[in-house]
């Protein structure tokens, strides 16, 4: 999805941690296909970033998802990078080369062991995808997407009520 430039700004300036992460990137906002603000649910809690890396003598495709938490307060914002296990698949199209699946892990449980992370504004998920295959057109996409909590609750609550929920769906299937 392409973005005007304005708005990629208007984003910019509304969220101070969208600027103070390029910053620290060493990147541009003119180098993101666009920037989307969402609130922080349980679909997202339950899903998993991704990654995918596949290479050849023909080209490479590579994806892969980061996250990052900001505490916003005044203006001045701090940022972390938070450890996530992605879920995806790596291999090569050399001959013998191994293909390797990764587990990964949800966003909840990335969540769930950040220290203090109620002290946290809201958090940003950086995506990106980049495939260059011999023949084919390049494709480079960046994309960041600011999660928002819910008005009036902490990520820790919303944390909470997510397990809360899978244990009930749980106990219902087995007392089916």
């Amino acid at each position: 999805m392409y973005q005007s430039r304005f708005k990629k700004v208007a984003m910019m300036k509304e969220f101070k941690g969208v600027q103070k992460l390029l910053k620290k990137l060493g990147r541009d906002i003119d180098e993101f296909d666009s920037i989307v603000v969402k609130r922080i649910d349980e679909n997202f809690l339950n899903s998993f970033p991704s990654c995918y890396s596949w290479d050849g003598s023909a080209g490479a495709t590579e994806e892969w998802t980061k996250l990052y938490a900001v505490m916003d307060y005044a203006g001045d914002c701090g940022i972390k990078e938070i450890a996530i296990d992605c879920k995806g698949i790596s291999g090569s199209n050399y001959a013998y080369s191994p293909r390797h699946e990764y587990d990964g892990e949800t966003y909840l449980e990335s969540l769930a062991r950040v220290e203090n992370i109620d002290d946290y504004s809201y958090f940003i998920r950086y995506f990106r995808r980049y495939s260059d295959w011999s023949g084919q057109e390049s494709e480079d996409t960046r994309e960041l997407t600011i999660l928002k909590l819910p008005k009036k609750k902490t990520i820790t609550e919303i944390m909470k009520e997510a397990v809360k929920r899978a244990e009930e769906e749980v106990k219902t299937e087995i007392d089916f």
